[in-house]
């Protein structure tokens, strides 16, 4: 499958009329940390208020699963979310992974 960095990702979902999924349910996060071994999410660090994660879609984030002892950043200017291990993982935006497209019907 196509890798790419989060925002090449986002691109491509917006482009589908969609968007990277947010995880705002029990069910969503079900799916997503057991279907995928590493995949971008809608969530990335937001930039205007630095340590706050924000969700796509301008939410907080609520979710509690992420990875032991993160989300911890001090090494990361853009911080962005892959869902891997059934846990949320921080990870520099420019990586190279799969994403998760999210459309409403």
């Amino acid at each position: 499958m196509t890798k790419r960095n989060w925002t090449a990702s986002r691109d491509d979902c917006l482009q589908r009329n969609a968007d990277l999924v947010v995880i705002n349910s029990k069910v969503k996060e079900e799916f997503a940390t057991k279907f995928w071994l590493s995949a971008w999410m809608g969530l990335r660090l937001d930039r205007d208020t630095e340590g706050t994660w924000k969700w796509v879609d301008c939410t907080n984030v609520t979710s509690s699963s992420w990875l032991s002892g993160e989300p911890n950043h001090p090494t990361i200017t853009e911080a962005c979310a892959v869902v891997g291990n059934s846990q949320l993982i921080p990870t520099p935006c420019a990586s190279q992974n799969e994403w998760i497209c999210e459309k409403t019907v």
